[in-house]
């Protein structure tokens, strides 16, 4: 079961977010995205994540990876979330 959890692992974490009730799911997400981001940011649907989910991940204290780094993909996020906005991070 657990190996399947973690093949599943951007569709579960995606889902857990859709429900305030699967809070204990959520955590076990972000337990393993604290330590392994990449599983999320840069799965191929990283910009389709729910606002909330975004906002809980980068609140994570023991996220393993550079705040630089965080920051870029928040502004890839945001710019696909408004498609009106400029895609050059310089801009």
């Amino acid at each position: 079961m657990l190996q399947w959890l973690h093949l599943q692992f951007n569709r579960i974490y995606h889902k857990s977010f859709q429900n305030d009730k699967l809070q204990k799911l959520q955590e076990w997400c972000n337990n393993i995205v604290a330590k392994y981001p990449d599983k999320v940011f840069e799965s191929s649907d990283f910009t389709i994540l729910q606002e909330n989910a975004l906002v809980s991940l980068i609140s994570q204290d023991d996220l393993q990876m550079e705040e630089v780094t965080i920051w870029n993909h928040v502004v890839e996020w945001e710019i696909a979330q408004n498609p009106g906005l400029p895609s050059d991070f310089k801009t």
